[in-house]
């Protein structure tokens, strides 16, 4: 409502801000160039104003009366819309997107276009940490897709600079909240009007929240005899589906352009955003997550320290999860405890947790950050129960082979092997001296295992970036599971390291490759 009674026509209205905008160099780019009245450049401006306020309107209309589909959960027999929607509501919903797109890219045109112009800061070092805060602050205006495209980013070591990365990877603490409305609305649309008869003690205010998402705790009825179980109800922001569907159309096309620059076509831009659209639509599919939590709980059936919530089956669609609720601290509480045993015990097991995905279940929890996982201690013992497991990886046979040879030969001090599975299972690059590739990193990979992993000197965090660097510097791309599941282990390192500065992941890794050597 701001936005429409305000703003655009603020906009539409202010001369001031016609005559910068409208006689600014942008405007004077074909076809502008040859429109010298400045009365016909406002009204082109004003016109195109209006475009925007009837492409936010026809957008609201479209959300109120729920043109969009809506998901029906798997557990309610219930009445769907029909199918065959009537013409003008077709028109309407086909129009109202169009509108929507061309609104996202004049919205995010000008949030980037103040970073871009400001590029040559970049380059003076006292103004260089405002740069990137301009760019880190641009998106997170953008929305919660750019924040989730700038975490993807955050993660792709070798195609970004590591100034890059650590500044985008602030965005992981970005999170957004709904009203309770919105999440009773979908509970209604998954349980039915009577969703209070199996669900009660609600609380209203989210326990916990971010991009696409949030959760609330209440209760759960087990059976007749009104026994109820605590339970986490996670439900996705409203139309975020729609938010995001539109904002990938803007950075596909954005990635389409970027692809016609020689410099960059090596990134093969629009492969990478194919990429990042599949790990952000997992991550909007709480069904997908469901089954995820399913596998790691079967994996980790016999082991007594780590858990994982268990999904309420059949209450689980595709915009709400109800499973059960864990009880626990944060492990970035643990990071200010003086108990040092304490402390190295949770390391130990976050360490032994993500070596088994790797090398036994070849099933990954890749966003291991601190809010995901949660520490109790009960009967002088210590169990660690991670959450949210909307991202995890699983890697081809092959894959999984080049993954397990790739630790070997580091572990071997082979890095000219390194250079070789690197350079093979990369699908895009442009290696102008793969010898030289190799060379260098067999000068690392020994200089690594001449000093027998102390990790005094090296972690694995520090040889994975450097293993980075050099293939940016070699314009080799990394297959991006690989990317994937090599930034899971840096995060991991990094968190373990936290809790006990002597924890070897490369040393704990040896029993498990000796295991798979043998297998």
């Amino acid at each position: 409502m701001f936005i429409h009674h305000v703003i655009l026509p603020y906009f539409s209205s202010s001369l001031m801000f016609q005559r910068f905008v409208l006689s600014s160099p942008i405007f004077r780019i074909k076809p502008y160039y040859f429109i010298n009245s400045i009365r016909t450049r406002r009204r082109i401006f004003s016109n195109f104003t209006k475009c925007l306020v009837i492409s936010v309107s026809l957008y609201s209309i479209r959300n109120k009366y729920n043109f969009s589909p809506i998901s029906i959960a798997k557990c309610e027999t219930a009445k769907t819309l029909n199918d065959n929607k009537a013409l003008p509501y077709t028109l309407l919903e086909s129009i109202s997107d169009i509108f929507h797109t061309l609104y996202r890219i004049v919205i995010i045109s000008f949030l980037f276009t103040p970073p871009i112009l400001l590029l040559p800061l970049k380059y003076f070092s006292k103004s260089e940490d405002v740069w990137w805060e301009l760019v880190l602050l641009c998106f997170q205006l953008a929305g919660p897709t750019f924040v989730k495209f700038g975490q993807w980013m955050s993660t792709r070591r070798d195609v970004f600079s590591s100034k890059f990365c650590e500044t985008l990877s602030i965005l992981h603490s970005s999170a957004w909240t709904h009203s309770w409305e919105a999440t009773e609305l979908a509970l209604v649309a998954m349980l039915g009007e009577d969703w209070e008869s199996q669900l009660v003690n609600i609380s209203h205010d989210p326990i916990g929240s971010g991009c696409v998402a949030q959760v609330h705790k209440g209760y759960f009825y087990l059976d007749s005899e009104q026994k109820v179980l605590p339970v986490a109800i996670k439900v996705l922001h409203p139309d975020i589906r729609n938010d995001i569907n539109t904002d990938l159309k803007v950075i596909a096309r954005l990635a389409w352009l970027i692809e016609f620059i020689p410099i960059f076509r090596w990134l093969s831009p629009c492969d990478s955003i194919k990429e990042f659209q599949n790990v952000l639509l997992d991550q909007i599919d709480l069904t997908l997550e469901a089954r995820n939590l399913d596998t790691f709980n079967r994996n980790f059936r016999n082991v007594k320290n780590v858990t994982f919530p268990k999904p309420i089956w059949p209450y689980v669609c595709d915009d709400v999860l109800i499973e059960t609720f864990h009880e626990g601290k944060s492990v970035a509480h643990y990071l200010k405890q003086t108990d040092n045993h304490l402390r190295t015990k949770v390391a130990q097991i976050g360490v032994n947790s993500l070596l088994k995905m790797l090398f036994t279940d070849n099933f990954v929890h890749v966003d291991l950050h601190p809010g995901n996982i949660l520490v109790s201690e009960k009967s002088n013992d210590v169990c660690v129960t991670i959450l949210d497991a909307g991202l995890a990886k699983e890697l081809a046979s092959e894959d999984f082979d080049n993954l397990v040879g790739l630790f070997r030969l580091v572990v071997s001090g082979n890095g000219s092997g390194v250079a070789s599975i690197l350079l093979e299972r990369s699908k895009v690059q442009d290696c102008k001296d793969m010898d030289k590739f190799r060379e260098e990193m067999d000068q690392f990979v020994s200089q690594v295992h001449a000093n027998k992993f102390s990790l005094r000197q090296f972690q694995v965090s520090y040889i994975l970036r450097q293993l980075f660097s050099m293939a940016i510097r070699h314009k080799v791309k990394i297959e991006s599971n690989f990317a994937t599941i090599m930034l899971a282990i840096m995060i991991a390192e990094g968190l373990g390291r936290a809790l006990d500065p002597d924890v070897d992941i490369l040393n704990s890794a040896v029993p498990y490759l000796l295991t798979e050597l043998v297998s």
